[in-house]
């Protein structure tokens, strides 16, 4: 299969990863009740590692482009989180926690997973 369908494949697969991510993850996040601080911070951590993660697959398995992937995955949920911050304004700083939390993450990940998909076992002889 030549690189570009792939690239293609792959794109149209993570864009379909993060807009469920980011329904489910962040959208879940931001809507339901928190009654703590204990239960905010454990929404921040389950975010930041599932994107983590997203982006270190991406990186692992997708080429050489770190920007790209992270714009994959992050731009639905900052779509979400504004949409929703315009509903919800009291809300905004927290709101702001995960729309700079959600590409830190993604692009830790994408990072990550690219540098270790860059390293070549050594030569055997």
């Amino acid at each position: 299969m030549p690189s570009s369908v792939r690239l293609w494949i792959g794109t149209v697969v993570l864009a379909l990863v993060s807009l469920l991510a980011a329904f489910f993850v962040v959208f879940n996040s931001v809507f339901s009740d928190v009654f703590g601080v204990g239960e905010r911070v454990e929404t921040y951590v389950v975010t930041g590692v599932v994107y983590l993660i997203l982006g270190f697959v991406s990186g692992l398995a997708g080429p050489a482009r770190p920007r790209r992937w992270t714009a994959i995955l992050s731009i639905p949920p900052l779509v979400i989180l504004f949409l929703y911050t315009l509903a919800e304004f009291q809300n905004l700083l927290i709101h702001a926690g995960f729309a700079l939390l959600v590409p830190l993450s993604a692009h830790a990940g994408v990072r990550l997973g690219a540098g270790l998909r860059a390293k070549k076992p050594a030569a055997k002889s």
